[in-house]
């Protein structure tokens, strides 16, 4: 990866993002079409992306020495690029999905509360006020009379939506399964402070090897700039706001100068953006 300044292309970057994201905004709130609603999810996942990338360049430009704890950020933004793949292929039935394994979560965590004895005075309001928005932001999925004290759902992993693709889609199952390989298995290693990666930056947390840091926080501003790209790119590419030429054109400028966006490029959003 070759250094460069972000900073004279952020601001061009960032507005193609909100463009995308007032769009999703404009969308959610045209009630009257009712698939439109489940596309709140894909306007969340995408709000909660950005943030995340804002926290990695704010991280990454405060303090060198800071981009050490960036690779959780970027792997984050990785995995909400395996969310937002997998809902957008089915956006009507992976959404009521993700809603069934929220609430599946959130009720198992009170029972473990439960367990250690908390106060669960709230729990009664909770239930209701979640099953009222759940049943108000999906009433058009839900079957009549759901039960959901007895719902089991669990939202796939990052391996799993990797292997559901292999059926539907194997040129997707092939570029996920890159993904997961090349970029979130290292991000993980770093991610969990594993003994290599100890060994590794003991040099540069002690001062004596500048240029590995440096090199590594150009790395981490890489990532972030690349996944985010590519989230954004699977929204325009299934919803087509009208950025497929600004994500185009982001693509080349980066495929020339890193190596990982090339390869992501020419592995998908290549022919994805060329509708």
């Amino acid at each position: 990866m070759k250094t460069m300044d972000f900073g004279h292309i952020q601001k061009e970057f960032n507005e193609t993002l909100e463009n995308i994201e007032n769009s999703l905004k404009n969308d959610v709130s045209l009630s009257f079409w009712k698939r439109n609603t489940n596309r709140v999810i894909i306007l969340n996942y995408f709000q909660i992306a950005k943030i995340y990338f804002d926290s990695l360049i704010l991280i990454c430009e405060l303090n060198t020495k800071l981009s050490i704890s960036s690779p959780a950020i970027s792997r984050s933004i990785l995995e909400m690029l395996f969310s937002t793949i997998y809902l957008l292929s089915d956006i009507d039935l992976k959404v009521f999905s993700l809603a069934k394994t929220i609430h599946r979560e959130r009720m198992r965590e009170i029972k473990e509360l439960e367990k250690l004895n908390y106060d669960m005075t709230y729990e009664k309001e909770f239930n209701n006020s979640w099953s009222d928005y759940l049943e108000n932001l999906y009433s058009d999925l839900l079957p009549a009379n759901f039960d959901w004290t007895t719902n089991s759902e669990r939202f796939p992993t990052l391996t799993k939506i990797t292997d559901i693709f292999k059926v539907i889609s194997p040129k997707t199952n092939k570029f996920l399964d890159f993904l997961l390989v090349r970029h979130y298995r290292v991000l993980s290693i770093d991610s969990h402070i594993e003994a290599w990666r100890i060994a590794k930056l003991t040099r540069t947390l002690n001062g004596e090897d500048d240029g590995t840091l440096l090199q590594y926080k150009n790395e981490q501003l890489w990532f972030g700039f690349v996944f985010i790209l590519a989230i954004a790119s699977e929204i325009e590419a299934n919803l087509k706001y009208g950025n497929r030429e600004k994500l185009t054109y982001f693509w080349t400028l980066f495929s020339e100068l890193c190596n990982p966006a090339k390869e992501i490029y020419e592995l998908r959003y290549k022919e994805l953006l060329s509708y």
